[in-house]
């Protein structure tokens, strides 16, 4: 049996994202738009409890501080769109055909079951955006939380370096907290914290170093897929999550690695988004900001309508700096070896490292005149 559906706040986050996006388009990358209009098709097909992302987006603001920087120690507040994101990934809820496991992870049947829709992400944004600091905050939600019982959290990635970024944030996040701290076994030399009092465990690991066997996390987190030429890591990292309730969670810039596993989960975003694939996948959310090309970075740095600029990074004027920004594009103009770097991870805009150094327009040679030649000295 399908949930009463739940009475919606006018004011709440979610919404105001969506009447946004509907209203100013032009601010927002098409990947958004599509999105949103995807989720106003899902607000009719199932139940939209909001209770369960007010419940996230409360717990984090109470218990999470800010780790770094001269605000280090004072509370959480996110920002809107992260509210966003905690909102259509927790809150769509309905009756859908999914495999049954067995403690083990074996497949024991298919059942109409009434779930979370969203279980599979792909967050693509801006540098400096606040990635890894929101994904903390999720992860010890997960943890302390227990609205996933027993939650195994396994954060992944090309590198075990790149993996502690985002173990270690969660590390100092719970040790500043004079609540959560309490409550937590953390051993770092190991990358592993444990909560027994959800009997939750989180870990680190990556495709060149510690791996474990045998795994059945209720989430996964792989980040920076853009350094996976092939899927393989990845898709095994996918085949472990053997739990109805399990959610993964793909975040990223992007890079340089062409025809690798990050542009196959792009192109299977626009296929989705789009209505290019003959079946839609309600259970698949891409929240994809990039800007369009060089041009419209340079073109924005030159007119000074820097907002355009939110298509890339969402925090902008909150988490990313206007002028430490502007700094990028105006030194990356003026410097062609920068503009690999800061059109990749600043702007998501995906680069060959060998080609990349130069627009199409400056590689454009004058048409060739030999008249000049015509009856020219010859040395030898």
């Amino acid at each position: 049996m399908r949930k009463k559906k739940q009475i919606r706040s006018l004011d709440c986050a979610f919404f105001q994202y969506l009447d946004d996006v509907e209203r100013n388009s032009y601010y927002y990358p098409a990947e958004i738009v599509a999105q949103c209009e995807i989720q106003r098709e899902m607000l009719k097909k199932y139940d939209f409890l909001q209770e369960k992302g007010d419940k996230a987006i409360d717990w984090i603001e109470k218990f999470c501080v800010l780790t770094e920087g001269e605000h280090a120690g004072s509370p959480v507040r996110l920002m809107v769109w992260q509210k966003w994101i905690i909102y259509s990934v927790l809150c769509f809820w309905g009756n859908i055909d999914v495999e049954e496991f067995d403690d083990l992870g074996n497949v024991i049947g298919i059942t109409n079951k009434y779930v979370r829709i969203v279980n599979d992400v792909l967050l693509l944004i801006g540098s400096g955006n606040g990635k890894t600091s929101f994904m903390s905050y999720l992860i010890a939600y997960f943890m302390f939380n227990g609205d996933l019982p027993s939650p195994k959290i396994y954060i992944g990635s090309n590198a075990y370096k790149q993996s502690r970024l985002c173990f270690d944030s969660v590390m100092k996040l719970i040790r500043r907290s004079k609540v959560l701290k309490d409550y937590a076994s953390v051993r770092s030399t190991l990358g592993e914290i444990e909560i027994d009092r959800t009997n939750a465990k989180l870990m680190a690991m990556s495709s060149d170093g510690t791996n474990y066997e045998g795994i059945i996390p209720a989430v996964l987190m792989i980040d920076e897929i853009h350094g996976f030429r092939t899927s393989k890591y990845p898709d095994d990292l996918r085949k472990s999550t053997k739990r109805s309730d399990a959610l993964i969670f793909e975040t990223t810039t992007d890079g340089t690695v062409r025809g690798g596993y990050l542009d196959d989960r792009k192109e299977l975003a626009h296929n989705l988004l789009f209505g290019e694939s003959e079946q839609k996948d309600y259970r698949k959310f891409f929240a994809i900001y990039r800007q369009e090309s060089y041009e419209e970075i340079v073109n924005a740095y030159n007119s000074g309508n820097i907002g355009i600029l939110r298509k890339s990074n969402p925090g902008l004027g909150v988490a990313v700096q206007v002028d430490m920004l502007k700094g990028k594009i105006r030194d990356m103009i003026n410097d062609p070896k920068k503009r690999v770097t800061t059109l990749t991870k600043n702007f998501n805009i995906p680069q060959n490292p060998i080609t990349a150094y130069f627009t199409e327009r400056e590689c454009k040679a004058k048409p060739f005149n030999e008249s000049i030649f015509y009856n020219a000295p010859v040395f030898l």
